[in-house]
């Protein structure tokens, strides 16, 4: 008996003392967090914005809604576009082509950006009016730089210069033709995932058509 009772203290007290074994190690990739897609609209650097737009930077009340946040982006980029007003473009052969797309493209840069940032992250209305107005500013730029070209034919008419000039434009402002292209069916597409934008608000009614029924503007000529 005192041999069997030295046995089971002795297995008692091995079992007791035994080390628990440690839990293994989680891999490393099972703990590391994948990036997440930023949901909201961009900052706007205010210092960039000019004067006569800084009033759409701040809106009623210390914390906006979402939808009045994107509809203060699209006031914004709508102002600043302000600044292709002041370009003074003239075409007057092929090399004035190219510079004066550049000239168009950086005025109209920062609204472009804003219009493509409410498009991706902002609610469905304020992405279907900034398509509708992103498609809207394309063509306005292509008729900017098709209005640049002096008509220099008898009694103010467009002459083989003119013309000729008037088809490298057609052809330079492809991009642009397209990026409007792509706008459009953006509130084509929008408006087919949201069916309900359509009842009791004007203004989606009204960029939903124009999307509609507006060709590109080189492809009219």
């Amino acid at each position: 008996m005192k041999i069997l009772g030295s046995v089971l203290v002795s297995t008692a007290l091995a079992t007791t003392a035994a080390p628990a074994l440690a839990a293994p190690a989680r891999p490393i990739h099972a703990t590391t967090r994948r990036p997440v897609a930023r949901t909201e609209l961009m900052r706007v650097d205010a210092a960039a914005v000019p004067a006569s737009c800084q009033v759409y930077l701040t809106g009623p009340g210390m914390h906006p809604s979402a939808g009045m946040v994107g509809a203060q982006r699209i006031s914004l980029a709508m102002c600043q576009a302000g600044a292709l007003d002041h370009l003074a473009l003239s075409i007057d052969d092929a090399d004035d082509v190219g510079d004066a797309m550049k000239e168009v493209q950086a005025a109209a840069a920062p609204t472009i950006a804003e219009l493509r940032d409410v498009i991706a992250h902002g609610t469905p209305r304020d992405a279907l009016i900034a398509a509708d107005r992103l498609g809207d500013l394309d063509r306005d730029l292509v008729v900017r730089l098709q209005s640049a070209v002096p008509l220099t034919g008898p009694d103010l008419t467009a002459d083989a210069r003119d013309l000729a000039l008037h088809a490298q434009i057609a052809t330079a402002a492809q991009p642009l033709d397209a990026d409007a292209t792509r706008a459009f069916a953006d509130v084509a597409r929008i408006t087919t995932t949201h069916p309900l934008l359509r009842l009791g608000d004007p203004v989606v009614r009204d960029a939903i058509n124009e999307a509609a029924h507006t060709p590109a503007t080189t492809a009219r000529r």
